[in-house]
This record gives C-alpha cells, sequence and structure tokens, in this order.
C-alpha cells in the first residue's frame, strides 16, 4: 500500500506541473527495500 500511495503522489504531482523528483526517489526506495525482502507479505483475503 505504501508504494501505491508513493506512486499516486508522484502522478498527481507531476501531472500538476510540479517537481516530482522528490517523490519519485522516495518510491525508488521503496521499491528497492520490497525487491531485497523488506516488504511486508500481503495476507490472503
Amino acid at each position: 500500500m505504501g508504494l501505491a500511495s508513493i506512486e499516486h503522489v508522484r502522478d498527481t504531482v507531476e501531472a500538476s506541473g510540479v517537481d516530482g523528483t522528490l517523490p519519485g526517489l522516495l518510491a525508488d526506495v521503496f521499491r528497492s527495500g520490497v525487491a531485497a525482502g523488506h516488504g511486508r507479505p500481503v495476507r490472503p483475503a
């Protein structure tokens, strides 16, 4: 959920014409953490 939220912020910021560098970097940090196995497992519904 965190990655989806930060990606939404990044997209919204960029769509408004504001520099999306910081939200983009945060999304990269989330992705690298998940790739390294630091994400929480998703519970089945």
